[in-house]
């Protein structure tokens, strides 16, 4: 999976920081891609092998000041338990679990525009994306930039898809969604800081981008 790839460079990034979970001005910040809780299972090993251990062994550190929970997207669509809800039970998974953020993928307009905004509206977590617009008025629908500060260490977080991707969804055509140009959107939302401020920026993205888009 391409996900897999910037959550192997997140983890050494946060690795070369030297964050230790629990250690003061220290943060963890946990990456999850799908409701398998792939990346989360590699660390909340449960005795029975069950789901549910899994997502409350996630959901013990996503009410932790130090740590934080970063869903990678396309979490909603496709899934089983999705098929009947619409997206509605993954939706209170993420908001029982603590997670802070989930950046919005293609496949999560699966169901709609429509059906999507009422995810967001029912989600106590930021939806995110820096460059999913309106394709009428050019505005972002999502949070484009998430600013947090775990553990008290300034984080920033962007996500970024590339507009070749949307050709494989007929369905975002459809819903009047336009995916702007990565690395234009990102240079107006990463504007220099002053040097007494130095956040951590993570930026959610697949392979496809990176490849598509190497000045990111």
């Amino acid at each position: 999976m391409s996900m897999r790839i910037w959550t192997v460079i997140a983890v050494l990034w946060l690795a070369s920081i030297g964050a230790v979970h629990g250690a003061e001005d220290s943060a963890v910040i946990y990456f999850v891609w799908n409701i398998q809780g792939e990346v989360a299972a590699d660390t909340f090993v449960s005795t029975d092998g069950s789901l549910g251990a899994v997502w409350e062994g996630l959901a013990e550190y996503g009410q932790d000041s130090a740590s934080m929970i970063v869903d990678l997207g396309n979490t909603f669509y496709p899934g089983y338990l999705s098929r009947f809800s619409y997206g509605s039970v993954v939706n209170e998974l993420l908001n029982r679990v603590h997670v802070a953020v989930k950046a919005v993928g293609v496949k999560d307009f699966f169901q709609g525009r429509e059906q999507l905004d009422k995810l967001l509206r029912r989600a106590r977590y930021s939806f995110l994306s820096s460059n999913i617009v309106d394709k009428k008025t050019k505005r972002p629908l999502y949070e484009p930039l998430l600013s947090r500060s775990p553990g008290g260490i300034p984080v920033r977080i962007v996500s970024a898809l590339a507009p070749k991707e949307a050709v494989t969804s007929k369905t975002i055509y459809r819903e009047g969604v336009e995916i702007a140009d990565p690395v234009n959107c990102l240079k107006k939302l990463l504007t220099p800081l002053p040097d007494s401020i130095r956040p951590f920026t993570v930026c959610v993205c697949d392979k496809q981008t990176l490849e598509q888009y190497p000045l990111l």
